[in-house]
């Protein structure tokens, strides 16, 4: 029972990866189809709107769905503030990519995705205090990026939140469920 319980668990930690894979793929194919959009100038929500659209909002399902299952685990494994913040970041992800990128719905969503993930760096108690800190620090830094290109500044935080999510993925064994 237990090897299953295992293998389960670790499928849904590789089906969270291809989900963040999936979403960075697509992000950086889509402009290069798309003659009208830009890497560097146009921001990921600028894809949800035109030629595209649907993939593009397919991509942020995925991403959503990633970490909901990512945010489930650590749920399961008694880190509900870790949980919390990951299911945050999936639920604003999906109110992101399925609301105009003009709306006060949107912006509103887009900022607590970019949020969550300094959040989820520092919450995450069982890593290293050091660990916690240059994650935390690194991921607050990726805004500086933003004057160089709205795009490039914008995949520069989200790609930086999705490899922290897939290194929480990658370690979630070795999380142990808190003392009691």
């Amino acid at each position: 029972m237990k090897i299953r319980k295992a293998g389960h668990l670790r499928s849904r930690r590789v089906f969270s990866l291809c989900c963040f894979g999936v979403f960075v793929f697509a992000t950086m194919a889509l402009p290069l189809t798309r003659p009208d959009l830009s890497l560097r100038r146009d921001q990921i929500s600028d894809l949800l709107v035109g030629e595209g659209s649907a993939a593009a909002v397919a991509a942020f399902l995925a991403l959503a769905a990633g970490s909901a299952l990512l945010g489930q685990e650590y749920w399961r494994r008694g880190r509900q503030l870790t949980s919390a913040v990951l299911l945050l970041f999936a639920a604003a992800t999906a109110v992101a990519g399925l609301t105009a990128p003009s709306s006060a719905q949107h912006n509103v969503a887009a900022l607590a995705a970019f949020l969550a993930g300094p959040i989820a760096a520092a919450s995450a108690g069982w890593l290293p205090p050091g660990a916690r800190i240059s994650w935390a620090v690194a991921l607050i830094g990726s805004f500086a990026l933003w004057p160089l290109g709205a795009g490039l500044g914008e995949r520069a935080t989200v790609y930086g939140e999705i490899v922290f999510f897939a290194y929480l993925s990658a370690t979630a064994e070795r999380s142990q469920s808190p003392p009691r």
